[in-house]
């Protein structure tokens, strides 16, 4: 159990009404889960209001609540913290619950329209592959050392964020790899802040009954580099015609990897069959055992990331070279008369027209 006290700090609180000098067991944004002695955040979302469940989730044993709005009835044995921001509340209150765990592992995110689960994924297996303790959070799956865990969202809410990845750092991972979601961004379910390098794999219209606006949607993107700290580092597409445009205000070292455009680290396709890709990266020539223009793009992502953390050549494009692709990104199998059928997530324009390239 955490004092209250203690799991505020850092947030803006406009009141406090009630003993504030108690123990929390547990944090929770969903009533039906409340236990004894929980703080339960009375969260204002898209299709729910939490402080329609303040009184059910009191029933159930809270002991706190964190709102925007003071409830009518005020119950003296219990302790109401009004705020302004509802979601940078629940990230930063559960960041302290669990001993801000994000201070103490390097976080990798990854964000862009389309190839974040494959960027992850494969530098998921690349980091593992050189001997780096490695956790993931991904649309396919979270994974904690052997340890498979159904994904319910691309990015997770912020408290089983903090909760699986305090159990990173007690079982002393190096690195958090996860995708970054435009709707985890805007609704503060990952901040910048924390993160270690960031990349932008590219940008297309996608999200638009959420953010209304393309417009919208880049700039929520661009937050997550916007926020990094100069200690972090950015890794753009700069095959991306919006890239400069991600890191125009960022205070973090930025690198680019490309296909079709001068950058850092720069890559040629030679060769793209059935059998896999054959690549230049950086003149020197590597084999992979996956397929597509855009996956060249996404093991460029995975080179830069190994430069930046200082590893040799040969060891990178070793490694890189034994990759495979995630389940449901590019599955194929080459059946009767050469007929290839093809598995994809692919969901946005971008998305098919690469793979049926």
């Amino acid at each position: 159990m955490k004092p209250l006290i203690n799991i505020l700090r850092g947030v803006d609180v406009i009141s406090v009404y009630g003993n504030n000098n108690i123990m929390i067991k547990g944090l929770c944004v969903d009533s039906r889960l409340v236990e004894d002695d929980y703080l339960f955040f009375a969260v204002d979302g898209n299709n729910f209001d939490g402080h329609e469940y303040i009184n059910s989730s009191i029933k159930k044993g809270c002991s706190a609540i964190v709102a925007t709005k003071k409830p009518k009835n005020l119950l003296n044995d219990i302790c109401y913290i009004i705020i302004e921001n509802i979601r940078e509340a629940v990230y930063r209150i559960s960041s302290n619950f669990f001993e801000n765990p994000s201070k103490k592992i390097k976080i990798i995110s990854v964000t862009g329209t389309n190839g974040k689960t494959s960027i992850v994924y494969f530098l998921y297996n690349f980091l593992k592959s050189i001997g780096k303790n490695v956790g993931m959070f991904s649309t396919i799956e979270n994974k904690v050392g052997n340890r498979s865990i159904k994904s319910k969202l691309t990015t997770p809410d912020p408290i089983y964020f903090n909760e699986i990845l305090s159990d990173m750092v007690n079982k002393k991972f190096d690195y958090c790899i996860m995708e970054a979601s435009s709707h985890a961004i805007d609704q503060k379910r990952i901040d910048g802040s924390d993160v270690y390098i960031a990349i932008f794999s590219n940008i297309s219209n996608d999200h638009l009954d959420y953010h209304k606006t393309f417009k919208n949607y880049i700039d929520t993107k661009k937050k997550l580099f916007d926020n990094l700290s100069e200690k972090s580092y950015s890794i753009v597409n700069s095959d991306d015609k919006r890239s400069k445009y991600i890191v125009q205000n960022t205070r973090s070292k930025v690198y680019t990897y490309g296909i079709n455009s001068i950058s850092d680290y720069k890559g040629k396709i030679i060769e793209n069959n059935i059998n896999g890709l054959l690549l230049d990266i950086d003149s020197k020539k590597v084999n992979l055992k996956i397929i597509g223009d855009y996956n060249a793009s996404n093991i460029l992502a995975v080179y830069s990331v190994g430069k930046i953390l200082k590893l040799e050549d040969n060891l990178i494009l070793r490694q890189i070279s034994s990759l495979k692709t995630p389940k449901g990104r590019f599955d194929y199998v080459v059946g009767k008369n050469n007929i290839v059928g093809i598995v994809d997530y692919a969901h946005t324009p971008d998305a098919l027209k690469n793979i049926l390239s």
